[in-house]
């Protein structure tokens, strides 16, 4: 179990997360927020990178920063900009950073092969990462993280700027590895994590907003998701004094979609809410933004 007792830090007189409590056990966590809403400091100090100002961090009982390298062995960790060298194939990559962590000669080439295989770039293994493409470098940086087979999987934005169908690739990479570990995946894309997370964490503002699987989540807003077809004038009124989740043309006016605790217009019809619309509803603006 890894527990996140009471963890803030503070830059100056700004949190950047304040008084995080979560319990995490075996399975895919989804830390879901607009960016800046502190999941990168978070993980940060998951993989002791940065020191948490108040609060502590438990691996199994025991404070991640004075086990050290003892917990480092356990910790898989993908940031959102990882390093590489460019003159390098995948499998160079590999063996290296494979020696940074300690592992056999032997047992490192054995595993280099078993991951290049899984992240399906085996018959890019001798091909510069230079040359790659974005998804085979998220898939590489995948492979490097989890090289040390750990128990705990720390992944910050992993499907940025990848496409459509890398992305499904992606999740699915991700299930796969999840059963017998710790992930935490940090986005601020939906669907990256609506299928494949256990639970989902909800940031803002430093803070863990709310926590659980998507049908609880959604149920937070059962009876306040509302569609209604409007005119342009009455949908320019509603996208001013509503959260408006979806906008679309339609014959005889726009359809939109709506959240409010009462009844918008005469014709609105509750409908059942989607992990997209509670996203709109803790983040709003910052959502539009993105």
């Amino acid at each position: 179990m890894l527990e996140i007792d009471g963890v803030s830090k503070k830059f100056g007189d700004f949190y950047a997360v304040e008084h995080v409590h979560l319990q995490l056990e075996k399975g895919v966590y989804g830390l879901l927020g607009a960016n800046g809403a502190g999941k990168t400091t978070l993980m940060r100090m998951i993989c002791t990178l940065l020191n948490p100002t108040e609060g502590e961090i438990r691996y199994e009982g025991a404070p991640v920063l004075k086990a050290g390298e003892g917990y480092r062995k356990v910790l898989g960790y993908l940031p959102q900009d990882f390093g590489y060298y460019p003159q390098f194939s995948a499998e160079e990559y590999l063996l290296y950073i494979a020696a940074l962590k300690g592992m056999k000669g032997n047992y490192a080439k054995a595993r280099t092969r078993e991951l290049l295989q899984l992240v399906s770039l085996e018959k890019a293994g001798k091909k510069k990462v230079k040359n790659f493409s974005g998804g085979m470098k998220r898939r590489l940086g995948i492979a490097q993280a989890v090289l040390n087979d750990p128990e705990i999987l720390v992944l910050d934005e992993p499907t940025a700027g990848l496409d459509p169908k890398e992305r499904i690739r992606f999740r699915n990479l991700i299930s796969e590895m999840a059963e017998e570990r710790i992930v935490l995946l940090s986005t601020h894309i939906v669907s990256d994590v609506e299928n494949i997370a256990n639970k989902i964490l909800i940031m803002k503002n430093g803070k863990i907003q709310t926590a659980g699987g998507v049908e609880r989540l959604t149920g937070e807003l059962e009876g306040m998701v509302w569609k209604c077809l409007m005119t342009h004038e009455e949908a320019a009124y509603a996208e001013e004094h509503y959260t408006v989740c979806n906008r679309k043309k339609e014959e005889g006016g726009i359809m939109l979609t709506l959240i409010s605790k009462e009844k918008p217009a005469v014709n609105a019809k509750v409908v059942m809410p989607s992990l997209e619309d509670v996203y709109m509803y803790y983040f709003g603006e910052e959502a539009e933004e993105e």
